[in-house]
């Protein structure tokens, strides 16, 4: 949304940060419901990656005739980010140390996680400076610096951007009720049903669907590895129905919570189904005390392969065969389980957390700005993300770099264009512009696994961050290539008519 964001960051002359003072306005457009919850969500990272042991929060939400505002990716969050990181660099120039540096010295340390901010929210885990220096390591940073020095003394004006972002997931939407004693719901919960065929075919509903972000593929994986079967064996339910979904009133693919509350339920659920076979398999196999083991559609007997079961005989007996079975194991192999997180609280408005898993990244830009045109070229562009646990590294690469994308997309050509009756005069996709495959950078990837201990697999969020930390790093980037002539960088987008005003005007993007 259009906003105005005023901000004020206190320091020791040691460069030790004391407080953080926030002042927004914000346009929320013609959607009335909405108004407010969004600068709330801003909570969740109002820290950043960095110690500061006192906040000022001010919001200002604004209602207008123009289009509302409505959930995107990391909604909220990157706006927040974008402060932060661009203070700590002012910051850093004020006081004439190293940027880089600045940020060592205030960063929140792995010994002190989980860390809770002044607002109430826990980060879980995570190594930030690690994270940091893998992505200076992996960029080559120091060369990238001397590139930009040679390259300056000739005519060509390359920018170095650095920034560190926090990527929260699983919505408490406690934002959504700070102003009352008892929210009517909160968001840490969730549903699935687990069920296994009579041919031992594994069967998996969800309270959601995905929306392209390889849901299916992921629990395939899980529950293949878990109970010890092919992923192709293993069918994610494609729709959503009420009849038959186990959902909650706040089920959805949205804050980065499948990897969290609904995983959580899919694994909860599956491991019901498969406490019941072992019942059944003990009783096929006249086994009371040795270790049973799943692998390959079979129950066997640990360390003796040939005493052994299928699967889909286990069915056979739940549900074709249940007299057979002991009084005290009901027929039927299906199970619904609903998954809560457990560093979930109550919101108050003194005490509370927004989102219950919390990612990191960083990033590191190089930028050429043309200034004939205005144009900016990415030449190179680094990410080092920390999502916890890797269940799938192709499905995690694609979202660190797609929404990455996304957030140059916002950095550099994304804006509602209005003329001065109100009409909205960026309407198509002819005038609202998005990057092209063309003018994308090869991204280079590294990744961190520090495990979160509050969901089930050490799973955190990793749809949301490049979308998040990519704004400043590119604004960083762009205001290091005109230190030259003295341009700050203080909105987004970036766009070659703001560049080209700043260097003959206003000194100002």
């Amino acid at each position: 949304p259009e906003a105005r964001i005023d901000a004020a960051l206190a320091l020791k002359q040691d460069g030790t940060v004391t407080g953080l003072r926030i002042t927004t306005t914000e346009n929320d457009g013609s959607f009335i419901h909405t108004a407010g919850i969004y600068s709330l969500i801003k909570f969740s990272v109002l820290v950043g990656c960095y110690r500061i042991p006192a906040t000022s929060f001010e919001f200002y939400s604004v209602v207008t005739n123009r289009c509302p505002t409505v959930q995107n990716r990391g909604v909220g969050k990157p706006g927040m980010i974008f402060v932060v990181e661009r203070m700590m660099e002012r910051a850093a120039r004020r006081l004439g140390v190293d940027a880089i540096e600045l940020r060592r010295r205030n960063f929140i340390t792995p010994d002190q996680m989980p860390y809770t901010t002044p607002s109430g929210e826990t980060y879980e885990s995570g190594d930030y400076p690690e994270c940091l220096n893998r992505a200076l390591e992996l960029a080559d940073y120091s060369g990238w610096i001397r590139k930009r020095d040679d390259a300056r003394a000739r005519g060509r004006y390359i920018g170095v951007g650095v920034a560190c972002g926090i990527e929260p997931g699983t919505s408490n939407l406690g934002y959504y009720y700070m102003s009352r004693d008892k929210p009517e719901f909160v968001g840490n919960v969730e549903g699935a049903m687990v069920w296994i065929d009579f041919d031992g075919h594994v069967n998996v509903v969800s309270g959601s669907v995905d929306s392209g972000q390889g849901h299916a593929t992921t629990v395939a994986q899980v529950l293949a590895d878990r109970i010890g079967i092919h992923p192709r064996d293993v069918s994610f339910a494609p729709i959503w129905d009420s009849a038959v979904s186990p959902f909650v009133p706040h089920s959805g693919t949205y804050a980065n919570r499948f990897n969290d509350v609904e995983l959580g339920a899919i694994v909860l659920a599956a491991d019901r189904v498969k406490a019941k076979m072992e019942r059944i398999a003990r009783f096929v196999l006249d086994e009371e005390d040795d270790d049973l083991v799943f692998t390959d559609g079979r129950v066997q007997v640990a360390g003796d392969p040939g005493r052994s079961t299928t699967i889909a005989e286990i069915a056979n007996y739940a549900y074709k065969k249940p007299l057979l079975l002991p009084e005290d194991i009901e027929p039927g192999l299906r199970e619904i389980a609903y998954y809560q997180n457990r560093s979930a609280k109550i919101p108050r408005r003194d005490n509370f957390n927004i989102q219950l898993t919390h990612s990191n990244a960083a990033h590191v830009v190089i930028v050429e700005v043309d200034l004939a045109t205005g144009f900016i070229e990415l030449l190179d562009y680094t990410i080092v993300h920390d999502c916890g646990r890797q269940l799938n590294p192709g499905i995690v690469d694609g979202m660190v770099i797609g929404s990455t994308v996304h957030g140059i997309g916002a950095s550099l050509f994304e804006e509602f264009v209005y003329d001065s009756a109100g009409q909205l005069l960026t309407g198509t996709f002819m005038d609202y512009l998005k990057p092209l495959p063309m003018s994308l950078p090869r991204f280079r990837l590294g990744h961190m696994e520090s495990l979160c201990p509050t969901t089930p697999l050490g799973t955190k969020g990793v749809g949301e961050g490049g979308a998040i930390t990519s704004l400043p790093a590119i604004a960083n980037a762009v205001e290091d290539a005109l230190a030259p002539y003295g341009v700050k960088v203080t909105s987004l987008p970036i766009t070659p008519e703001k560049v080209l005003r700043a260097l003959t005007d206003t000194k100002e993007i």
